[in-house]
Parts: structure tokens; C-alpha cells; sequence
């Protein structure tokens, strides 16, 4: 009789064991079922936000202010918020030191100023002018290397660096440790473009904007 317990007993826990791994098993199949199926909605969703994104960065540009430099070589749309100045002298077209200047603000006017540009040691975060000759462009075009093309089919070539530690003995103006700068030269009928955006450490990315402006580029 005791013998017969005991084979119950052990049988009941086998039973018991049997259902715990079934319900186990169970469980985990049904939570990769779970893992896979959300992390596939989850990459969908990033996917199609970043494609809104860029349909509703090209739709409200339409409706950004134009700006023209003084020779009419360059023309392009400038974001909500931007303020650059047309130096009719220099015939450049540049922001100021302060990237707030370059930051964009829905619904704020652009300023499109005229006067000089420059005469300060500290960087301004953009500058473009036009030139003649290809080897006049005044930036060191190294570092990574990137096709760039407009909405008007102008093809271009993005340059981008950054900058390490400076020389100690080295004190005059410069690029600063950790700067990341952007240089973008643009051609068509013998005409060149170039402009350059500066990223100092501190300052907001703006480059989704800079490049949305460029992307209006008409030569």
C-alpha cells in the first residue's frame, strides 16, 4: 500500500513538473511571438516617421523667404527663424557668431540684413560666397566625403571634419577642440559655390535646416 502512495506521489509531481515546463515553454514562445511582432511595428513606425519628417521638412521650405546675393549667382530659401546678412561689399552671404541665428523657429520671419560680415575671431556658423576660380574656394576641402545633390539637380559634394585638440603655441583664431564643420561646394556653368556651417561644442544641431536651405540652391 505504502508502495502505491509513494507511486502515486511521484507521479503527481512529474505530472505537476510536466506542467510547469509545458506552461513555460508556452510562455516564452509566446513572448518572442510578442518581442518580434512589436519590434517589427516599432521599426515600421521609425521608418515611416523619419519619411514624414523628410516630406514635411521639403513641404514647409516652399514657404520659406528667399535670399539672393548682390551678384544673383546665388539664390536660395532660408528657414523660419534664420537671420543672415547679404554683404554687398564682399558679396557673401553669412550669419553671425551666435547659432541662435541659424536656428529655426516655425513661424518667425527670416531677417535677411545688409552690411558687413565678419571682422570677428570667433566663427560664423555660416558663410557662402561665389567664385570664379575652383581653386579659390578658401576651405581646406578634407575629411569625409559625401555626394550632395538639389531639388534643382545641382550636384555638390559635402566635406565634413572634425576637429581634435589644437596646438598649445597655436593662438591665434582657429577651429576649437571638438568644432565640426561642414563645407559644401556646388558648381554649374563655370560658376562655384561654396558655403560652410560650423557646429561649435555647446551649439544646436541645426544641419536637417542648413541642408534643407541648400537642397533650394539655384545657380
Amino acid at each position: 500500500m505504502k508502495q502505491e502512495n509513494d507511486q502515486r506521489g511521484i507521479a503527481h509531481v512529474a505530472t505537476l513538473v510536466m506542467l510547469v515546463v509545458i506552461v513555460g515553454v508556452i510562455g516564452f514562445v509566446g513572448w518572442k511571438v510578442w518581442d518580434k511582432t512589436h519590434t517589427v511595428k516599432s521599426n515600421n513606425n521609425k521608418e515611416t516617421n523619419v519619411a514624414e519628417d523628410k516630406i514635411n521638412l521639403r513641404d514647409i521650405s516652399n514657404d520659406w523667404q528667399t535670399v539672393v546675393s548682390t551678384n544673383k549667382v546665388i539664390s536660395l530659401k532660408i528657414p523660419d527663424g534664420w537671420k543672415l546678412t547679404v554683404d554687398e561689399i564682399n558679396d557673401t552671404l553669412a550669419s553671425s557668431t551666435d547659432p541662435n541665428d541659424i536656428t529655426y523657429k516655425k513661424g518667425v520671419k527670416a531677417e535677411i540684413l545688409s552690411g558687413m560680415t565678419g571682422g570677428t575671431d570667433a566663427p560664423l556658423r555660416i558663410f557662402m560666397f561665389s567664385y570664379d576660380d575652383p581653386s579659390s574656394n578658401g576651405y581646406p576641402l578634407d575629411g569625409e566625403k559625401n555626394d550632395f545633390t538639389t531639388y534643382q539637380g545641382i550636384k555638390g559634394m559635402r566635406y565634413t571634419k572634425t576637429y581634435g585638440p589644437r596646438d598649445p603655441y597655436d593662438i591665434g583664431p582657429g577651429p576649437v577642440e571638438g568644432e565640426i564643420v561642414y563645407t559644401y561646394i556646388f558648381s554649374k556653368n563655370e560658376k562655384y559655390v561654396s558655403l560652410s556651417y560650423s557646429i561649435l561644442p555647446g551649439d544646436p544641431n541645426n544641419l536637417q535646416y542648413v541642408e534643407e536651405a541648400l537642397r533650394t540652391l539655384v545657380l
